[in-house]
């Protein structure tokens, strides 16, 4: 089996929940608003070998502009909001796993018995 690797894992879990970050405004907005590296470093507070490891998941939506990488804030939110939708499911299957592997060991009993 592979091991998953570090910066996918650091990537997941990282949360949009960014003091400078006005995402009612932004996500409702037409604009086109791109952030750079340096954009999301300071409004996220992360350090910088934090943000490349993300600007470089093939997962998150960057692109280049020129040399720069930059990515769109409409892009930036639909992001974290498919990382907090996959946190729930597997949250969720967890849990469930967990209600079968008692039942199967005989450990929970429900009352449809």
């Amino acid at each position: 089996m592979m091991k998953e690797p570090e910066r996918r894992i650091i990537i997941d879990d990282l949360e949009l929940d960014w003091p400078d970050f006005d995402i009612v405004s932004i996500y409702t907005s037409s604009r086109v608003l791109f952030y750079t590296m340096d954009d999301i470093m300071r409004m996220s507070g992360w350090d910088e070998w934090t943000v490349r490891k993300m600007f470089y998941d093939r997962r998150f939506p960057s692109q280049y502009f020129g040399r720069e990488p930059v990515v769109e804030a409409h892009a930036l939110i639909r992001f974290f909001m498919k990382l907090e939708e996959q946190r729930r499911d597997k949250q969720e299957m967890e849990e469930l796993y967990s209600v079968w592997r008692e039942r199967a060991n005989g450990r929970r009993q429900d009352g449809n018995r």
